[in-house]
C-alpha cells in the first residue's frame, strides 16, 4: 500500500489538529478551575508550620522551622514561589512575656520556585540565624520559663500562577503558635 505525498501531508496535518484541539481543551478546563482552586485554598488554609526547633552548633545557633504547603485542589497550574516568616517567642503560661517581639522580630525567607501539583504537598525548611547575643537571650528565656516556650509565627506563602507576570504572586498569610523544641 503506497500513499502519495498529498495523502501523507493531509494525515499528518489532521493528526496535529486533533492533538492541538485536545491540548487547547485541556488547557481551557485547567484555566477555568484556577479561581475556584484559589478560593478553596483560601477556605482550607493548607499551609502550616509543622515545628520550630532551637538548634545549637559550633557554627552558630538557628531556629529550624518546617513549613508544609499543600495543594488540596485538582488544579495543576500552581507553583510555590516563596515562603517567608516572622517570629517571636512567648511564655506558654503568660503570652505577654515575650522575647524578640517587634521591632526586633526574627525573620526568614526562602524562594522555592517549584510546581505544586494537584493534591500534593511540599515541605520547606527555613533557618533563622541567631547572633550570639540572641542565642544567649533565648537560652536565658528558656531556662527562666522551664521550657514552656511558644513560637508565634507569622507565615507568608506566595503561590505563582500563569498570571504572575500580570498580577504578581497570590499571597496567603497566617499566624500560628507552635511549641519551641529544644
Amino acid at each position: 500500500m503506497e500513499y502519495d505525498r498529498a495523502t501523507i501531508v493531509t494525515l499528518v496535518f489532521t493528526a496535529i489538529c486533533i492533538g492541538s484541539a485536545i491540548y487547547v481543551s485541556w488547557a481551557a478546563v485547567n484555566y477555568l478551575s484556577l479561581y475556584p482552586a484559589l478560593g478553596q485554598i483560601e477556605q482550607v488554609t493548607p499551609y502550616q508550620v509543622d515545628n520550630a526547633t532551637f538548634v545549637q552548633s559550633p557554627r552558630g545557633s538557628t531556629i529550624a522551622i518546617d513549613v508544609t504547603v499543600t495543594n488540596p485542589t485538582t488544579y495543576s497550574g500552581l507553583g510555590l514561589a516563596r515562603v517567608s516568616l516572622t517570629l517571636y517567642f512567648f511564655n506558654d503560661t503568660n503570652s505577654s512575656d515575650t522575647i524578640f517581639y517587634n521591632p526586633i522580630s526574627l525573620n526568614a525567607s526562602q524562594p522555592v520556585g517549584a510546581p505544586l501539583g494537584p493534591n500534593s504537598a511540599d515541605t520547606v525548611k527555613l533557618q533563622v540565624q541567631l547572633s550570639p547575643a540572641q542565642t544567649s537571650q533565648l537560652i536565658d528565656f528558656n531556662n527562666t520559663h522551664q521550657g514552656q516556650i511558644m513560637a508565634s509565627v507569622m507565615l507568608r506563602v506566595d503561590l505563582s500562577t500563569f498570571l504572575e507576570p500580570v498580577t504578581g504572586t497570590v499571597i496567603y498569610t497566617r499566624t500560628q503558635d507552635v511549641p519551641l523544641d529544644p
